[in-house]
């Protein structure tokens, strides 16, 4: 199944700029073990396009998800929370909390 995305009209915080390079440069991402996110906009849009790219047994980091207050976190949180093929968990350690999914099945 391909990785959904979000375009500019459908989340107008995205950058214009962001959106093209996501555009031009998914095909050359290959299978990742830790990408790490910050860009709390861009949670749900960059775990939906890294998604088929986390190798079983990987892990999609995100920082900030303490902030439960941001709806973009609130909504990536349950996104990944949902999916059956991760398990969630949140370390404390860096105050605002890093979320690490771990990819536990295709």
């Amino acid at each position: 199944m391909p990785a959904t995305t979000l375009s500019t009209a459908a989340h107008p915080k995205l950058d214009a700029k962001v959106e093209q390079f996501l555009e031009s440069n998914r095909h050359r991402w290959n299978a990742w073990n830790v990408p790490f996110e910050d860009g709390k906009i861009l949670y749900g849009l960059y775990f939906k396009d890294l998604d088929t790219k986390v190798a079983v047994g990987g892990c999609f980091t995100a920082h900030n998800t303490l902030r439960i207050y941001a709806q973009e976190v609130k909504d990536f949180l349950v996104y990944v929370k949902s999916k059956p093929n991760y398990r969630t968990r949140i370390e404390q350690g860096s105050g605002e909390g890093i979320s690490i999914s771990c990819k536990t099945a295709p």
